[in-house]
């Protein structure tokens, strides 16, 4: 068996792991205004209680996008632990 532990890549740029980094950071910025917009329209509708019947699916569309957002997360912190050289938590198999 051989020891297969990640090394710190010292020449060049480790394309992989930006791309999935760019990509996890817009995806999560993006469902943190969607989520943040929708809950802050229903709450605007619940102050003027003139959209009574929408304010479920304000609500409803700002925690799914939020939740979405989370699952952002993880691939974003194992880029950042690969662009670092730090041996990453999450187990991979092959």
């Amino acid at each position: 068996m051989t020891d297969s532990t990640k090394q710190p890549r010292t020449k060049g740029l480790f394309l992989p792991p930006l791309f999935q980094l760019i990509l996890s950071g817009i995806g999560l910025s993006i469902s943190l205004l969607l989520g943040a917009l929708s809950i802050l329209g229903g709450v605007f509708g619940l102050i003027e209680e003139s959209l009574s019947s929408e304010l479920l699916t304000f609500f409803s569309m700002g925690w799914s996008a939020l939740l979405v957002g989370g699952l952002f997360l993880p691939p974003l912190v194992q880029s950042v632990q690969q662009l670092t050289g730090k041996e990453a938590h999450f187990s991979q198999k092959s």
